[in-house]
């Protein structure tokens, strides 16, 4: 759960950031639900809820290096790879990748929504993990998230206090190096 709760903590950051993707987030929840609560019946139609969790995850992946071990011997580009080395896979540098995304540093969630999340090239989006190591608990996240985040974001609007001191720590997982504070309103 501290993955999620995480995630979810940039999420509700970055749509405090910006109106646009919060405004159309509560729009669709009161399409999806009228007056009453967000239930499990409701997260397939919370599209935006369930890109902005995604999105906050490709800026800030709960895990941001995801290490490795070469089962054999390889290569990657012109670099020889021995069997038994340690390998660091890095979301975190390939979520902004300018080869993989548009505008790689700005919070997008219109980016993964379904009907462009085709359109992602296949390995550039990992928060997850990938094949066979993919993270059990996957689909569970998601879906607890979007509740989550759909609940959250219906009930308060949000706005970061000192916005600009907001930065990221690695430590075993991603969080913000110090608390971030929010001004909640009805």
């Amino acid at each position: 759960h501290e993955t999620t709760a995480g995630a979810l903590t940039w999420a509700v950051f970055m749509l405090s950031q910006d109106e646009g993707p919060a405004a159309a987030l509560r729009a669709e929840v009161e399409t999806a639900s009228g007056d009453g609560p967000v239930t499990l019946e409701h997260v397939k139609k919370l599209h935006r809820a369930r890109a902005a969790f995604r999105e906050a995850m490709r800026l800030y992946p709960p895990l941001p290096f995801l290490p490795r071990v070469a089962l054999e011997a390889t290569t990657v580009g012109a670099q020889a790879v021995p069997r038994g080395a340690m390998i660091m896979i890095a979301p975190w540098t390939l979520h902004r990748c300018e080869g993989l995304w548009e505008a790689p540093d700005r919070f997008d969630p219109d980016r993964v929504l379904p009907e462009r999340e085709k359109s992602i090239p296949k390995g550039a989006y990992l928060p997850f993990g990938l094949g066979p190591r993919l993270c059990v608990g996957a689909a569970f996240a998601t879906i607890e998230a979007t509740m989550i985040l759909a609940r959250l974001m219906r009930r308060y609007e949000w706005r970061a206090e000192a916005a600009e001191r907001v930065r990221p720590l690695v430590r075993l997982t991603l969080r913000p190096a110090e608390p971030i504070l929010m001004r909640l309103s009805r």
